[in-house]
């Protein structure tokens, strides 16, 4: 009987049962996932112009439908998430056209740029008393980034594609603010599929 009663009490013991201990980094490591994706690389933009509002035909050579292209060189400034970036970019159809080197910016999962370009680079537009004036708009391009898909390599997401959509928006400056006529504010909306170019 006392063999019993001493497997009974070894069966009912409280003491703890030693466990496997968690390392840190398998707590703090985090599955790759789109959210996660890094995004760097060579990639090639194709712009399809979907809206175009305020502008003639005879202002603006650009007309619904039309296509461009850009391609730009991404340097991730993190290598293990999302983050703000420096971009290249250049059109492959102006190959004798200097790059516009950029930061662009990543926010809860949108990549964004913001670009300013003076009056210089704007286009003329006629007041309502016939008069022509020159430089009369200032131009803001916001493109919006997107991934779309991505691939584990090294145990690392990275982004493989992505969508886009670019707004310009003209706004008449100087005399063209109050000269009435055909300088009005005017914008245009394009999206565009983004790839990545092979190396």
């Amino acid at each position: 009987m006392a063999a019993v009663g001493l497997l009974v009490l070894s069966a009912c013991s409280n003491k703890p049962v030693p466990r496997a201990a968690t390392s840190p980094s398998a707590r703090t490591q985090i599955e790759p996932s789109l959210e996660t994706a890094v995004w760097k690389g060579t990639w090639e933009f194709n712009y399809t112009l979907v809206r175009l509002v305020g502008a003639t035909e005879q202002e603006t050579t650009f007309q619904p439908g039309n296509k461009i292209r850009r391609i730009w060189e991404v340097t991730p400034g993190c290598d293990d998430r999302p983050c703000n970036s420096e971009i290249s970019a250049t059109n492959p159809d102006e190959p004798e056209a200097e790059a516009v080197v950029s930061m662009v910016n990543y926010d809860n999962g949108v990549y964004r740029i913001n670009q300013t370009f003076p009056p210089e680079v704007g286009n003329a537009c006629r007041a309502a008393d016939g008069t022509l004036i020159p430089q009369a708009y200032e131009a803001t391009n916001t493109v919006e980034v997107k991934p779309t898909e991505f691939e584990v390599e090294n145990g690392k997401g990275v982004v493989t594609k992505m969508s886009a959509v670019k707004r310009t928006a003209f706004t008449p400056t100087g005399a063209a603010a109050t000269a009435g006529g055909t300088c009005e504010p005017k914008s245009a909306e394009w999206e565009a599929t983004v790839t990545p170019v092979a190396g």
